[in-house]
């Protein structure tokens, strides 16, 4: 087989885990009343990804528990978020049996978000000997996207879920891949309780990394340096990196 034909697929588990909690009722149990809406969401989602872009390797990423880098350097970072529901939670342990079932590896770090991990796995083989598609309903991972990444992302019914290439990035946000975490240095990112550059909103980020490179938007903040610092300070939490040392390549399907 061409390294050209080979398809990595990574499975951002805990962004879809949510997706697939919210996205069916909790009325779904196993006949001793366990709730399994997340298990059967996450299960279905796995199947058909798996079928409709058939893999050669396949890695599934979750986030660990404990402190990580960004919020140790902003003990705010995330902090506007409401605790996981213990009905969603408690559902984890399952789609980890699950996955073990399928064969596909699970791979989690201390002290490292999945995002960061998915990112190292993406740098260390697309287009090395692969082609990936990272399956997400984070639309930040959009960053990774270029020649050799596509993003899948899970719709808030699944039926709605798409493939991004770069071309549909631009469409949907008005700015390429790797303008993404320029993006969210100036209007900043709610979800993940990053503040921004004060008084930039959405509008204004998107009109000054259109018309500028990253060194003279950050020229034209400087106007007032504690804004030019902000946006730094607000890139490196926006910006997912490529942290950890991998050795290998992912296993195929099925190789356990």
């Amino acid at each position: 087989m061409a390294e050209t034909d080979k398809t990595l697929l990574i499975i951002d588990s805990h962004a879809l885990i949510y997706r697939a909690y919210f996205a069916f009722p909790p009325s779904l149990t196993t006949s001793t009343g366990e709730p399994v809406n997340a298990v059967y969401g996450y299960t279905s989602l796995v199947l058909d990804v798996l079928m409709k872009f058939k893999p050669t390797n396949v890695i599934a990423v979750m986030d660990s528990k404990g402190a990580t880098a960004r919020e140790a350097d902003y003990s705010f970072y995330k902090s506007n978020r409401d605790s996981a529901d213990d009905m969603m939670t408690s559902q984890i342990p399952r789609i980890e049996e699950m996955l073990k079932i399928f064969q596909i590896p699970l791979l989690k770090i201390d002290g490292i978000e999945a995002d960061d991990i998915i990112s190292t796995i993406d740098h260390a083989y697309s287009g090395k000997w692969a082609k990936t598609i990272v399956v997400t309903g984070d639309q930040d991972l959009f960053q990774l996207v270029d020649d050799d990444t596509n993003v899948y992302l899970a719709g808030r019914k699944f039926s709605e879920s798409r493939l991004f290439e770069a071309k549909d990035v631009i469409e949907k946000l008005g700015i390429r891949p790797d303008q993404v975490p320029d993006y969210k240095s100036i209007a900043g990112d709610a979800s993940d309780n990053i503040p921004g550059v004060k008084g930039i909103g959405p509008k204004g980020a998107i009109e000054l990394i259109s018309a500028e490179t990253r060194t003279s938007a950050m020229r034209t903040c400087s106007v007032r340096s504690a804004e030019a610092a902000s946006m730094e300070w607000c890139g490196r939490k926006a910006t997912i990196c490529a942290q950890y040392r991998l050795g290998g390549k992912p296993p195929r399907v099925g190789d356990g």
